[in-house]
């Protein structure tokens, strides 16, 4: 194999490893998952049972359900970056993570990136 390919080898192994501890965090961290998985269906559940009818000529759970798509991703980015950021940083995550070899920059994206 040639060291490109060794090279290439190595950072899907990392990527992996990465991805499987990513996860293991995320799913301890339960603020994160309830307000990802949990919240969006009860609030469209709530709303959809208070507005029905039509806006416009489509129905109001279509287009409520447009909505809450949108809120899920808004969440997503957002608030659970916070919610995690926050955690992350109680429990020392953060400060062992910046002991590691990774470049500042990287490091950071990969916070942000999560899940």
């Amino acid at each position: 194999m040639t060291a490109a390919g060794e090279w290439a080898a190595r950072g899907v192994r990392l990527f992996r490893h990465e991805l499987r501890m990513q996860q293991l965090m995320f799913w301890r961290n339960r603020e994160s998952a309830v307000f990802i998985f949990v919240f969006p269906p009860m609030l469209f559940l709530l709303l959809g049972a208070v507005y029905s009818g039509e806006i416009d000529g489509v129905p109001a759970v279509d287009r409520l359900l447009v909505g809450m798509m949108g809120y899920g991703c808004a969440n997503t980015a957002l608030a659970g970056l916070a919610i995690t950021l926050v955690v992350r940083r109680e429990g020392g995550i953060l400060k062992r993570v910046r002991a590691t070899p990774l470049p500042p920059p990287r490091t950071s994206a990969r916070c942000s990136s999560r899940r």
